[in-house]
């Protein structure tokens, strides 16, 4: 779980094939539909102006559209990663060659979350992922987080949970990160913000309308924060699986982020079986869990392990459209991002073609045959 912050590293694109304007429409014929949530008969989708504008049979072709042949091949909405650690813009680019069309970031330089967000805004990302950030994550001195080089604002007491989180929000995080781990599940000791002041921070971000996350590595750290009125949790906790503390997230209708590909990376049998069944407790419990890789930590690349986490989650228990689901619908869902991670009349035309049928098997997936973003082709292993 530990943060890689890397400022001069850099990944190639996978080089694109043919690559159509924005804007230029297009219609998908005889493609099984992963609409977020379910699989649905094969039908044709239309494409235009960067957006989905129609799903059925019958669809007459706008005039000049391209007509592409799905037939045995699947539409999945564009990927969401629903935690990783940005080192550079070329990361973005790399995701989208995955199908990972946006990137929920948990900690970054806020130098380079303010470009992301900037060039975003200008129309200037297209051929990279959309990028959301947290920014510079709330924690104590000496606390994780700051053990990378990078100067960062810390917080010792309550009473600056307001102030943090409006530094915060004037830097433009979109939403809010909080450091719960005095290090203890790894065998040393840290400091870490008390439960007082996680609840303060969480406070803070709600009044703003911000969700709050909070890192956790021990039942007891899940358990404070939501206890604290968090909306989200990130990685699995260390130890035998909690079915009352599943139970309180699922009560509290809070979703949760295992990472596992980061968490089971040379863990042994044991810890690997704990972890799936923490998973497994959630899932049984109602939780609702995303996928988000913690990419770039140790076992993990960008773009590549979104793939590995979906395979995970099913080895662990959970259906392989419930898996898809949690990389597209339910995290738009938990962040609130109304315009993809669904294929519907009017979300942005954010898509993959796989071939294959990954709910049958989830290693479909990895079978990438186009990616477009906003309705632009960005990769085409067609042509």
């Amino acid at each position: 779980m530990r943060i890689i912050v890397q400022l001069k590293m850099a990944f190639l694109l996978v080089a694109c094939g043919s690559i159509l304007t924005a804007g230029e429409p297009f219609v998908i014929r005889n493609v099984r539909v992963f609409d977020g949530n379910r699989m649905l008969a094969p039908t044709s989708v239309s494409i235009s102006g960067g957006k989905i504008q129609k799903i059925g049979s019958g669809i007459r072709p706008p005039a000049g559209a391209r007509i592409i042949d799905g037939a045995g091949k699947t539409l999945l909405p564009g990927l969401i990663d629903a935690h990783v650690h940005l080192r550079t813009m070329d990361d973005l680019e790399t995701v989208l060659a995955f199908g990972v069309t946006t990137c929920l970031d948990m900690f970054t330089l806020q130098e380079l979350a303010a470009r992301a967000r900037a060039e975003q805004a200008a129309g200037k990302a297209v051929r990279r992922a959309d990028m959301l950030s947290a920014g510079t994550p709330a924690t104590a001195p000496g606390g994780h987080g700051t053990e990378y080089g990078v100067p960062i604002p810390t917080l010792s007491r309550a009473e600056e949970a307001q102030g943090f989180v409006e530094a915060r929000l004037a830097e433009g995080s979109d939403y809010l990160k909080i450091m719960k781990d005095d290090g203890s599940a790894f065998g040393f000791r840290r400091p870490t913000l008390d439960a007082t002041t996680v609840g303060a921070l969480i406070r803070a971000a709600h009044a703003r309308e911000r969700l709050a996350i909070v890192h956790i590595a021990t039942a007891s750290d899940a358990r404070e924060a939501i206890a604290g009125g968090v909306d989200g949790i990130a990685h699995v906790y260390a130890g035998a699986a909690d079915p009352e503390l599943a139970r309180a997230a699922s009560a509290r209708a809070v979703f949760w982020t295992p990472t596992l590909a980061v968490i089971t990376h040379d863990a042994p049998a044991a810890s690997r079986a704990a972890a799936f069944a923490v998973v497994r407790g959630l899932e049984d419990a109602g939780v609702q869990v995303l996928a988000g890789t913690d990419a770039p930590n140790p076992g993990t690349a960008f773009g590549e392990t979104l793939h590995t986490e979906l395979e995970l989650l099913v080895a662990a228990g959970i259906s392989p459209a419930k898996a898809l689901g949690a990389a597209t619908s339910a995290t738009a869902a938990a962040f609130r991002l109304a315009d993809r991670g669904r294929i519907a009349a009017g979300t942005r035309a954010d898509l993959v073609l796989v071939d294959g049928d990954p709910v049958l098997d989830i290693r479909a997936t990895r079978r990438i045959l186009m990616v477009w973003k906003e309705g632009v082709l960005v990769k085409d292993k067609q042509h």
